[in-house]
């Protein structure tokens, strides 16, 4: 819970949250690409409230995003479905040579 915190409270102020919550789930025992899996699942609703607490202020015109989403949606479904086939190994740091 308090890596969630710290992984949310970067992302507002900062950017780079999935830093932490990547290194976290993985550290827990989950393999890396279902890790990536969830902390993709918290992005999308982190961009979700983002984006409706801009729209009910005002900031927001609904129309651009809303005739992007199409694309957007069929590169995350195609995206998804490469990500799943990525090797744990390719997930894994390894020390380039000196």
């Amino acid at each position: 819970m308090a890596a969630g915190l710290a992984a949310g409270l970067t992302n507002v102020l900062a950017g780079n949250g999935s830093l932490i919550s990547l290194a976290v789930l993985i550290f827990v025992g989950l393999s890396p690409g279902v890790a990536n899996a969830t902390n993709r699942v918290s992005i999308m609703f982190q961009n979700l409230v983002g984006g409706a607490g801009f729209y009910r202020q005002g900031k927001l015109d609904a129309r651009g995003p809303l005739t992007l989403s199409i694309p957007m949606v069929l590169g995350s479904v195609v995206g998804a479905l490469l990500a799943v086939d990525v090797d744990d190994e390719a997930f894994q740091m390894r020390r380039l040579p000196a």
